[in-house]
């Protein structure tokens, strides 16, 4: 959790973010914990599970039965712990990034004077409030003040969590 406020004070040039490249440090390091506990615990699996096959089988077909019961340990490592993790970390990466390849266009300048400036002020609320629920709120604004971009508007009202950096918010807030 502190990497994650040392980041935003990064991206945001306040005190504090100067140590970012010691949290990126610490956040691997903990990554390379976190996996080793995990080759750990696949490996004591299979070797438990080798084991209980029992001494009839030869010694090969045991290391055979033991490595396709760590792939199967693996595999539900995978989908039970990792793969929802990762998934989650992609979420945030896209959030936070968007679609590299595609540019954003421009924010209208109806859009911006839309209602006295509503919709900026409401991204500028939200980033400051840590509002992000209210991240569709802001598409339905963009949408009536003109916005036709689907990109941008699909993105706001996709299921969150969208976080501090979400690119929409930065983009309604002239931030690229």
């Amino acid at each position: 959790m502190e990497g994650v406020v040392v980041a935003e004070r990064y991206a945001d040039s306040l005190p504090g973010g100067e140590k970012l490249p010691m949290a990126a440090r610490t956040a691997w390091d903990a990554s390379r914990r976190i996996s080793a506990i995990g080759a750990a615990r696949l490996a004591a699996r299979a070797a438990h599970r080798a084991a209980q096959i029992g001494g009839e089988l030869p010694a090969r077909e045991r290391a055979l039965e033991a490595a396709r019961l760590c792939a199967e340990a693996a595999a539900e490592i995978r989908l039970d712990g990792w793969g929802v993790e990762r998934a989650a970390q992609a979420h945030l990466v896209r959030d936070v990034f968007g679609n590299l390849f595609r540019p954003l266009p421009e924010l209208s300048p109806e859009c911006i004077a839309w209602k006295d400036g509503t919709v900026v002020r409401l991204a500028q609320t939200i980033r400051e409030g840590g509002n992000f629920d209210e991240v569709p709120v802001l598409a339905d604004a963009l949408e009536d003040a003109g916005c036709t971009d689907s990109l941008v508007l699909d993105h706001c009202r996709a299921g969150g969590p969208h976080v501090r950096g979400c690119w929409a918010v930065d983009w309604a807030l002239g931030r690229s």
